[in-house]
């Protein structure tokens, strides 16, 4: 049985894990690019 509430719930929880993998790979291409430098 789901809520309105527990989908909400599910949504947040995609979307947060979404935003952090996306912020991981963000900071790997900069760890990347300022290792190359060096």
């Amino acid at each position: 049985k789901f809520t309105g509430e527990n989908w909400c719930a599910m949504d947040i929880k995609f979307a947060h894990a979404a935003i952090i993998r996306k912020f991981r790979e963000m900071q790997r291409e900069l760890y990347r690019k300022e290792y190359k430098k060096k």
